[in-house]
């Protein structure tokens, strides 16, 4: 049997057998899940499979390693993240990163740009701070880049299961299978892109929402594969849980423009980044550039990132990154002209700025402009009771996490709190304890 968790005798504080969890994506709610449940207590035997479709770790707190100029890496979604200094939450797994080196604070200045007048002003440095209302809080940064976050949940995830995980990066899982005894299910088979069998689990923790949601159709041209999950499974609470999340959780975009000049050969440009007098720089009153990020000044690059404005991103939606996994998945061509005219925009709206601050001139980077398209950044969920760190299903066998399913969303604290949640209920569930699953309540399950 692959119950868990009978409510007679002794079997309530033990497992039957070791428990097989399937983990769909490694950003940082996939791989702060990943950690606890293999860091956990009082479960023995617990293994992870993790499957991730992008090259590495990190999600969208990743970095690119630019396999052109040896040593370059550049970090080319959050630029790092913050953390109320009264989460308990999340401090046992930031205590562990920062001792083992993956993570570093971030003292950085930051503040904001009129891009008109260029008028300087105090703001946040990341994303949701303003909405912690005075609160005190901690900025982080991964090292030697940002996917050392969710790249150091998994090594520290690794060393302490001894072999308990297993990641495949590459890898989109596209069916979701459920082993079903008479209405009850047993657990989940997986399948890729290709029909290839990648295991069956006893649970499933889909981390993220690309993976249920109206994104994955703008890329990959298919139904999200936990709709045919949810219909095969037979599940209303499923079905309406998807049904909530899909039409109205909404996202803002944002293109990101990557450059790097080797300031070994032209020094030049060091001068120029000087001018700026923040590291991070939010830029108001231009309609393509929202932000400006400085993320090293040598001794060998020089690396900016330039966000656009949302406004930006949605008028050139059908430009994304040519390198980006979706296009390189779908065979995606001939946006190449599209891209480079989309970063020479930006570009152009930096060097405004840059004169506007009485900066030099800006020479030629050594590599860039390189495109980056969030399609998905910041989600922007409207959930209302339903809002909860992580969902958890028992019957079904399935949780979902992610920064979108709880306020502030689209932050980096928001889904490394999830994928904890997600973990901490699965736990529960392998020691025989109660979990309790969302509710629809009866407006929401009458209107399905």
């Amino acid at each position: 049997s692959s119950h868990f968790g009978s409510s007679q005798g002794k079997d309530r504080q033990k497992p039957r057998r070791a428990m097989k969890v399937a983990i769909i994506g490694a950003g940082a709610a996939g791989s702060a899940c990943a950690w606890r449940l293999l860091t956990g207590k009082g479960v023995e035997g617990l293994s992870v499979s993790l499957f991730e479709m992008g090259r590495g770790a990190g999600g969208r707190a990743g970095t690119r390693h630019v396999g052109t100029c040896r040593g370059l890496h550049v970090n080319h979604g959050a630029p790092f993240f913050h953390v109320p200094v009264a989460d308990t939450q999340v401090k046992p797994l930031l205590s562990a990163l920062l001792a083992s080196g993956h993570l570093k604070p971030w003292a950085g200045k930051h503040g904001v740009i009129n891009a008109e007048s260029g008028a300087l002003s105090a703001g946040g440095a990341s994303r949701g701070e303003t909405a912690l209302g005075g609160e005190d809080f901690a900025r982080y940064i991964g090292h030697p880049g940002m996917s050392s976050l969710a790249g150091g949940c998994l090594e520290l995830a690794r060393e302490a299961s001894q072999g308990g995980l297993a990641v495949q990066f590459g890898t989109r899982v596209k069916e979701l299978r459920p082993r079903k005894s008479g209405d009850s299910i047993l657990g989940w088979e997986l399948f890729d892109k290709d029909a290839k069998h990648l295991g069956i689990f006893d649970w499933v923790v889909v981390a993220g929402a690309t993976p249920a949601l109206a994104r994955w159709r703008a890329g990959f041209k298919e139904e999200p594969p936990v709709f045919a999950a949810a219909e095969a499974s037979g599940s209303d609470l499923l079905r309406g849980l998807l049904a909530r999340l899909d039409s109205p959780l909404k996202y803002d975009q944002t293109h990101v423009v990557l450059l790097a000049w080797d300031v070994t050969q032209d020094s030049s440009m060091v001068k120029s980044l000087q001018c700026l007098p923040f590291e991070v720089a939010h830029v108001t009153d231009d309609e393509a550039l929202a932000k400006v990020l400085v993320q090293s000044m040598g001794p060998q690059y020089a690396v900016v990132a330039l966000h656009s404005t949302g406004s930006f991103a949605r008028r050139h939606k059908k430009v994304m990154g040519s390198e980006s996994y979706v296009s390189v998945a779908n065979g995606v061509t001939g946006s190449v002209d599209g891209e480079r005219a989309v970063g020479l925009e930006l570009l152009g709206a930096f060097e405004r700025l840059l004169r506007k601050l009485g900066a030099p001139g800006m020479s030629p980077p050594t590599w860039g402009p390189t495109l980056h398209r969030w399609g998905a950044a910041f989600p922007e969920p409207d959930l209302g009771g339903l809002a909860s760190e992580a969902w958890a299903l028992p019957a079904e066998r399935l949780s979902f996490a992610g920064d979108f399913l709880a306020p502030p969303s689209g932050c980096v604290a928001a889904a490394l709190r999830s994928g904890l949640a997600a973990g901490d209920a699965l736990l529960r569930q392998a020691q025989g304890l109660p979990v309790e699953a969302p509710s629809l309540g009866a407006q929401q399950r009458s209107s399905l």
